[in-house]
């Protein structure tokens, strides 16, 4: 490949790579803002204080499983390949997003909805931390 050539594959990854990162903070800035409204739907309405608390904890659970998707993945990346290992973070993000947006109530499911949206929470921040990683091996 040519000089042009490999200008322009850069220029894809940059705009591919910052898309991706664009769409996985807006993920994390929506469940903030609506933390208030979260903590409401998906836990028991005794404590509005202790909801919110609640919501905000599932907000950064995400941010604890990082490091320990981090090292999961990165080591399964190293066997299995980038791209691959790319691809199958990407779908776990997007089904955790989609878990947590069609999870249903407290009042639907009582005690199963915010052990649901845990597990969302998880899948998602056990995701982000490699497809940051992953994006700039690729």
């Amino acid at each position: 490949m040519g000089p042009q050539a490999d200008a322009a594959m850069l220029r894809k990854v940059v705009w591919a790579s910052t898309i991706g990162n664009v769409l996985e903070w807006f993920d994390f800035t929506v469940f903030g803002l609506f933390a208030p409204t979260i903590g409401k739907q998906f836990f028991p309405r005794s404590d509005a204080t202790a909801g919110l608390l609640a919501a905000y904890g599932l907000l950064g659970v995400a941010y604890f499983a990082r490091p320990i998707g981090g090292i999961a993945f990165g080591v399964w990346a190293d066997r299995v390949g980038r791209k691959r290992a790319l691809i199958t973070v990407v779908l776990s993000m997007a089904v955790g997003t989609a878990a947590i947006g069609l999870a249903p109530t407290y009042a639907t499911i009582g005690v199963w909805a915010p052990i649901l949206m845990l597990a969302a929470r998880l899948i998602q921040g056990f995701s982000a931390a490699v497809i940051l990683a992953l994006r700039r091996r690729c």
